[in-house]
C-alpha cells in the first residue's frame, strides 16, 4: 500500500487487462475509501481484504480471452482464488468480521474484481464462497489459496450431477483427469466424503502413484492409446493393461458416474457398454465440454461445439441414452467451512505444484497453462507465510 496525501485513495499492485487484446500486466492501482465516523473506510457492505496468496486456474485466462468489447474495456484484475487479512470493515459488517481476521476463498463476479492483487475490495452477499479460518488452523496462506474454486468445482460435480441416485459407497466412478487440480479433489472426496466403492482414473503413467496416493484404485493411461473408450470398456469386461482385472472386484457393475476434467469425447459410442442406465441413476459430469481445452489459445467460445450443444440439449429433454451435465463451481460459506475441517483433520491434501513471487506473475501464468502442474500454482503476494 502506498502512503498519500489523498487519504480516500489506497494504492496497489494488481495484475490486471482490459481486454483480451491487452496483455497481463503488473499495474498501480486505487481503491476509493469513503468518509464515515471521522475516518476512512470501504462502503457499508464491503471488506477490504489485504491478499498474501493468490491461486491461478486455467479459467482465469479463459476469462482474459473472452473479454472482448460485450463485456467493456473497464479496468479487470486477473484471479479468483485468495486467501490474506481482513484490514477495514464496512459499517453493515462489523458484526460478522473484525481487522485482522484471516480469511480465504473464492470470488464468484465476473470480469471485474480479482485477487492477484495487493488489496481486493470484497461484498461477502455477492462472494459468498469467504471462510473466516478459526484461529486454530495452521495453514499457510498459499494451502488457504489454494483450494477453494478446485474444491468446491469438484463438491458441485459429485453434488449437482442430474443422476437419479446420489453418489455413494455402492459408486463405481471413472475420472478422466485424475491428475488434474479439480481430479485430486475428486478422487480425495470420493474416497473420504462419498465413500464410494471403486475409483478408475484416467492419467498419464507418470501420474500413477500420485493419483493411487490420493485413493484412486485403478489407472488408465492415456498417453498410450489414441481412444480411452477401449482400455475403459476392457476394466469394465475383465482385463487393464494386459493384466488381468477381474470386473467381479468392481461388484460386477458397469460405472454409475463418469466425471471429465479435461474435456473428452472418446467414450460417447461405448457408453451402453461403459455406463449403467439413467434408471440406475447414472450420469456423465464435465466442467470443460466434451473436448481437450489448450489454455493458451482456447476461449469459451472455443469450448462449445455442435455436438456438446446436441449432447446438452438431448439430455435436458431426456432423449439421450445417458444423463449429461456441465458442472460450474458454485461455493457456499457452509461447504467451505466443511472443508476445512476435512484439512485440518488430514483427511484430505492441500497440493501445490509451484510458487511464484507477483513480479514473476507471468512464469505463473505459463505454467498454469501447460496442462502439467501437479496442484495449484500460487503467487505469493505477500511473503510472510504464517
Amino acid at each position: 500500500m502506498t502512503e498519500l496525501a489523498d487519504p480516500s485513495k489506497l494504492l496497489y499492485k494488481a495484475v490486471t487487462y482490459q481486454t483480451k487484446a491487452t496483455p497481463l500486466a503488473l499495474t498501480e492501482e486505487s481503491i476509493s475509501l469513503v468518509k464515515a465516523n471521522g475516518s476512512y473506510n470501504v462502503s457499508a457492505d464491503d471488506i477490504l481484504i489485504e491478499i498474501h496468496s493468490a491461486a491461478l486456474n486455467p479459467v482465469d485466462m479463459l476469462w482474459h480471452r473472452a473479454s472482448n468489447w460485450m463485456v467493456g474495456s473497464n479496468q479487470k484484475t486477473l484471479g479468483r482464488d485468495y486467501a490474506g487479512v481482513v484490514a477495514k470493515v464496512g459499517a453493515n459488517l462489523s458484526g460478522k468480521y473484525s481487522v485482522g481476521d484471516k480469511v480465504c476463498g473464492v470470488i464468484t463476479e465476473d470480469f471485474g474484481i480479482g485477487t492477484v492483487a495487493q488489496y481486493l475490495v470484497l461484498n461477502p452477499t455477492k462472494n459468498p464462497g469467504i471462510v473466516k479460518v478459526p484461529t486454530d488452523v495452521k495453514l499457510s496462506f498459499n494451502e488457504l489459496a489454494a483450494w477453494p474454486l478446485v474444491l468446491n468445482t469438484a463438491y458441485n460435480m459429485l453434488e449437482l450431477h442430474g443422476a437419479t441416485k446420489p453418489v455413494g459407497s455402492s459408486s463405481n466412478i471413472l475420472i478422466i483427469g485424475g491428475a488434474t487440480a479439480c481430479g485430486q479433489y475428486l478422487i480425495q472426496l470420493a474416497k473420504v466424503a462419498y465413500k464410494v466403492k471403486t475409483i478408475v482414473t484416467v492419467n498419464s503413467g507418470s501420474a500413477d502413484d500420485f493419483v493411487k496416493l490420493l485413493g484412486a484404485d485403478y489407472t488408465i493411461d492415456y498417453t498410450k492409446h489414441k481412444n480411452i473408450a477401449g482400455p475403459v470398456a476392457k476394466i469394465v469386461q475383465d482385463e487393464l493393461g494386459g493384466e488381468k482385472f477381474q470386473f467381479d472386484e468392481l461388484g460386477g457393475e458397469k460405472f454409475q458416474f463418469v466425471f471429465d476434467c479435461v474435456g473428452n469425447s472418446d467414450l460417447f459410442p461405448e457408453m451402453d457398454n461403459i455406463l449403467k442406465s439413467k434408471k440406475e441413476g447414472s450420469a456423465v459430469v464435465t466442467i470443460v465440454g466434451n473436448k481437450k481445452a489448450d489454455y493458451n489459445t482456447t476461449t469459451f467460445m472455443n469450448t462449445v461445439s455442435l455436438s456438446l450443444i446436441k449432447t446438452v440439449v438431448k439430455s435436458k429433454l431426456g432423449l439421450g441414452s445417458f444423463t449429461y451435465t456441465i458442472s460450474r463451481s458454485g461455493p457456499t460459506a457452509e461447504w467451505c467451512k466443511r472443508a476445512m475441517g476435512l484439512f485440518e483433520e488430514g483427511k484430505i491434501k492441500i497440493i501445490i505444484d509451484s510458487t511464484y513471487s507477483l513480479e514473476d506473475f507471468s512464469k505463473a501464468v505459463d505454467r498454469s497453462t501447460t496442462n502439467r502442474a501437479r496442484g495449484k500454482v500460487i503467487i505469493e503476494v505477500k511473503k510472510d507465510q504464517v
